[in-house]
């Protein structure tokens, strides 16, 4: 009769305590530093993660990382036009020309009337704008008139005196009437001349004003064409040096090529031109 062969012991089977469903890879509880970390990366303590965040400085930002080819990128923006600085515009800087040449002829004829007025009339004007008689200007207008009424009361005197009436009343009467007749006209005369000096001033003003107003819409007219001007091209102004290379600039680019950095997982080194090229991959220290 054959006997039947013992059943061998089944092996013992172990459940983890926590079971990733989602994924066959292998659950690490090791506290070590893993192969897969970056060679000298330290991660973060407790006290650094759970660590205030106020009070902390402002990192700088990381340099821009080389672009493909072997060229480092660029980190200069390039500067846009604004409203304070515009691309040439000789249509503006023709107009604003003729508007300071007509303001400043305009402005010269304005002060050369006043000074001729004022030595037509027999008067200087004073630093605080006060008007004086002028003793030396024997053909002015009030020099004559003074003159003329001068002459008047003595040739009145005289004849009055003739007559036999120099000490009567009628004398009196006769210069008071010339002195108060001398009185009107030269009222009449520096009124006249306070007036013109009013519209002298006036005048002054206004071509300033005029001025300030034509330039302002000299400058919105440029504005306003500044994109259609065909000497705007921000890329341009952005490449166009400022000054002239210094003496010493290829030297300093020769000294220069030859330096190495590391970027981007590579090892790079600085051409002759001032371009950047790939030696070789970074060793597990980084270098």
């Amino acid at each position: 009769m054959a006997t039947r062969r013992p059943t061998p012991p089944r092996r013992p089977t172990t459940t983890p305590t926590v079971r990733n469903y989602r994924s066959s890879a292998p659950r690490i509880t090791s506290r070590v530093q893993q192969p897969t970390t970056r060679p000298g990366q330290r991660l973060p303590s407790l006290s650094q993660v759970f660590a205030p965040s106020w009070g902390r400085g402002v990192r700088a930002p990381r340099p821009a990382a080389p672009a493909v080819g072997g060229v480092p990128a660029s980190t200069v923006a390039t500067p846009q036009y604004s409203l304070a600085s515009l691309p040439p515009d000789a249509s503006y800087d023709q107009q604003i020309a003729l508007l300071q040449r007509q303001r400043d002829e305009g402005i010269a004829g304005i002060i050369g009337e006043r000074s001729r007025t004022l030595s037509d009339y027999g008067f200087q004007e004073g630093p605080n704008g006060a008007i004086t008689f002028d003793p030396n200007n024997a053909f002015s207008k009030a020099a004559i008139m003074k003159q003329t009424y001068d002459t008047n009361r003595r040739s009145t005197g005289q004849s009055l005196a003739s007559g036999g009436q120099l000490y009567s009343g009628a004398f009196q009467n006769a210069q008071d009437l010339i002195n108060r007749n001398q009185l009107q006209s030269e009222d009449a005369l520096t009124k006249n001349l306070q007036a013109f000096l009013t519209r002298n001033t006036q005048q002054r003003a206004a071509a300033g004003t005029n001025y300030e107003l034509a330039a302002g819409q000299a400058d919105a007219d440029r504005i306003a064409r500044f994109q259609s001007n065909p000497l705007y091209d921000p890329a341009t102004a952005a490449s166009t040096p400022d000054a002239a290379p210094a003496a010493g600039a290829p030297a300093a680019a020769a000294r220069a090529a030859g330096a190495t950095k590391a970027a981007r997982g590579f090892l790079w080194q600085q051409n002759s031109n001032g371009t950047w090229r790939k030696i070789r991959p970074l060793n597990a220290f980084g270098r």
